[in-house]
């Protein structure tokens, strides 16, 4: 066999190529190193990029671009160069898979076997309550709060929600259920539900919005804590605080089974919350929200820049789930007060609990649905970018925004990168 000259590149690196870059990203640290060389380009964008063994001529061994890419290749450890090689070294790359069953086959949707992949159950008592703040009627498709609808009977009755309740209870693999409403805290009077929801295996939370505090003592949210010792409260402050508000929360604080979700719309709305929690010990998560007005707030709090993407670090499990299903929204299924189920608010319904079991929900969703298994890969203008597979996965903002990529990076601006300041 003729020696020849091999670039090795570690098992542990991805290599994706689109439209003239080159981006290397080795999921053992995170580093990257990232090309805009025509050259380099070229080499890359039609081998095969799991053999991780590449046969490179004297000519680009020894050009300046290839000279500089294995430079930056070996300094972070993610490659090297063997030279006069008659045997090339066996590498072992582990290959992504989706463990799901066959589309043909027909009988899965008559057994419980597809209830392995649901993980995280969000039901509505209600969509509706009179001192629940506007806000909700679009917060609530962006993240998990309540959903405020116009007619106050929008309410699951308490059999019905007794039954679904009932039916989680076999749902071994589920981890967590969330219950929301503007009137949740009611469905504890009804002794069968409250016995119910004491003996679910899963991590209870209770989604509640600040303004129904109000209707009810604080001693009675420590009674239920007292009973089901595996239940947490999740207060959504939505709108302008009083200051018998703030006393409210600083009560509250004091409890570690209840965290706090803040609804922000401008910046004024965030630093308001920061100092509210400044001196507090409690749990609490800053949410923007889109409102349609504030496009500029998006884009300058949470759209990416290359900095920020540059400073991903994710694990190779987490890359291979970027390149097969969107793991924010796996597994996750929404129960409103009519028995609609959804896998995202923004979308259709999967059917209907009083027609349909869990299992053809279940079925529906990874057959036909839009969210489980979406990725980057599949849409643009994310499919056509590098960094595709190491970006965030597809959130609601998206839909809400009616755009897929919430970021500042641009081809243009990428060909202004130069290969020894593009890596991390």
């Amino acid at each position: 066999m003729d020696k020849k000259s091999l670039l090795v590149i570690e098992p542990t690196v991805f290599i994706e190529c689109n439209r003239g870059e080159v981006l290397f990203y080795n999921s053992l640290d995170g580093k990257k190193v990232l090309s805009n060389n025509k050259n380099v380009f070229e080499f890359f964008k039609d081998i095969n990029k799991l053999t991780h063994v590449y046969a490179i001529n004297d000519n680009e061994l020894n050009s300046k671009a290839f000279k500089e890419l294995t430079a930056s290749l070996e300094k972070n450890l993610m490659g090297r160069i063997i030279n006069n090689s008659k045997t090339p070294p066996v590498q072992f790359y582990p290959m992504p898979k989706t463990n799901l069953f066959s589309k043909d086959d027909k009988s899965i949707n008559e057994s419980d076997t597809c209830l392995q992949y649901l993980t995280e159950l969000s039901i509505y008592f209600d969509t509706f309550h009179p001192n629940a703040p506007s806000i909700f009627t679009y917060a609530c498709k962006q993240t998990l709060c309540h959903s405020q609808g116009n007619h106050a009977n929008e309410t699951k009755n308490t059999v019905f929600l007794f039954n679904v309740l009932s039916k989680i209870t076999k749902l071994k693999v589920l981890k967590k259920v969330n219950l929301l409403g503007g009137d949740i805290i009611n469905i504890f009077e009804t002794k069968k539900i409250k016995e119910t929801i004491a003996a679910l295996s899963q991590n209870i939370e209770i989604n509640l919005h600040l303004n129904y505090f109000s209707s009810f003592n604080i001693d009675e949210i420590k009674r239920i804590r007292d009973n089901i010792k595996h239940i947490k409260f999740k207060y959504c402050i939505a709108n302008l605080l009083k200051n018998t508000d703030v006393e409210k929360i600083k009560e509250l604080s004091k409890y570690d089974y209840i965290n706090f979700v803040c609804l922000c719309e401008n910046v004024h709305d965030v630093m308001f919350y920061e100092d509210l929690f400044v001196d507090s010990k409690a749990s609490f998560q800053l949410i923007p929200i889109f409102n349609g007005y504030n496009f500029n707030f998006f884009s300058e709090k949470v759209f990416l820049e290359l900095k920020d993407i540059m400073g991903i670090n994710i694990s190779q499990k987490e890359v291979q789930q970027n390149l097969t299903l969107n793991k924010s929204k796996f597994g996750k299924l929404f129960i409103m007060p009519d028995a609609n189920v959804f896998s995202d608010l923004n979308g259709r319904s999967l059917g209907n609990l009083n027609d349909v079991s869990f299992t053809e929900i279940v079925y529906n969703e990874i057959n036909r649905g839009e969210n489980w298994l979406k990725t980057r890969l599949s849409v643009n203008p994310c499919t056509n970018c590098v960094f595709r597979i190491i970006c965030p996965p597809i959130s609601n903002y998206e839909y809400v925004l009616q755009r897929y990529n919430l970021c500042h990076i641009n081809t243009e601006y990428l060909h202004k990168c130069d290969i020894n300041n593009c890596f991390s």
